[in-house]
């Protein structure tokens, strides 16, 4: 894992688990997950 991401299939986020389970670890992870996502995705949305 790296972060919420996994490392061998980068379009998975994991969160709500292991250092992400309690709510402050959740809601840090979930923002990382978040901006993670957006930046996967980012290329797509800019060639359309």
């Amino acid at each position: 894992m790296n972060g919420p991401q996994v490392r061998k299939l980068p379009n998975l986020f994991l969160v709500g688990y292991g250092e992400s389970s309690s709510t402050l670890g959740a809601t840090r992870a979930g923002r990382a997950a978040a901006t993670a996502a957006l930046e996967l995705l980012e290329p797509d949305f800019q060639t359309g």
